[in-house]
């Protein structure tokens, strides 16, 4: 049980930065970015390629996998 207000471990990821382990191509195939010395797997927010040692930051939470954009 999660108090209404307080964020779960996987919402805290939300606008943290990372690293892309796998390529993210597009928004079908999942890749895979390290955030917080931790890896998910992960799609792109606007269904382009990030590839592997691009810095992402985390958009929003779908289900268990990330969503994140390029940074900058």
């Amino acid at each position: 049980f999660i108090p209404k207000g307080v964020k779960s471990n996987i919402d805290s990821l939300i606008f943290k930065e990372g690293i892309v382990i796998e390529n993210i191509t597009g928004d079908k195939i999942a890749g895979l970015v390290k955030v917080n010395n931790e890896l998910w797997r992960a799609f792109s927010i606007n269904k382009e390629q990030i590839n592997k040692d691009e810095e992402i930051v985390v958009e929003k939470i779908d289900g268990n996998h990330l969503i994140v954009k390029k940074k900058g």
